[in-house]
């Protein structure tokens, strides 16, 4: 029995447009890679040598930023590039997701979990069974999966 990989990228290259008339900067040039369903994959470089970018591409974050984006990226046998709205937001949470580095996206004591956790449910999760978790709790259990803290003394406004 042969199990179709979950991911694989076949020359991977993305590219922004620079200054009006200066053509464009590339930020990953022909990255290619299959990874078992699974699998495991650690991506390591330096700061700006395009991990991020290429995490992007496969969810497909770079639609409609500019970006020029090539080659193949198949992600659960979607074809990330060719996938309508809807498929992306399937395969977006409900088989591939993305922990940001960006310090400025990760909670913080004062963020709104609430927000934070509607993407359970855009992405297919169940509103019914988060509603049998008292609010605390599942924001709670949410925090320490993300690998943050969430004071059980801590009051917040209802809005």
């Amino acid at each position: 029995m042969t199990t179709e990989p979950l991911v694989v990228v076949d020359g991977l290259s993305v590219a922004f447009p620079a200054a009006p008339g200066g053509g464009l900067v590339r930020a990953v040039t022909d990255l290619s890679f299959t990874l078992p369903a699974g699998g495991a994959l650690g991506v390591v470089g330096e700061s700006g040598s395009g991990k991020s970018t290429a995490a992007y591409a496969l969810l497909g974050l770079h639609r409609g930023t500019g970006a020029r984006v090539t080659g193949s990226v198949r992600v659960a046998g979607h074809d990330v590039p060719a996938a309508s709205d809807a498929e992306l937001r399937r395969l977006r949470g409900g088989v591939a997701a993305m922990v940001f580095q960006d310090p400025l996206s990760r909670w913080t004591p004062t963020g709104d979990r609430r927000r934070s956790l509607e993407g359970h449910r855009v992405h297919g999760g169940s509103w019914n069974t988060m509603a049998a978790t008292p609010p605390r709790r599942r924001r709670s259990s949410a925090s320490d999966a993300a690998g943050t803290s969430w004071p059980a003394t801590r009051t917040e406004p209802v809005t």
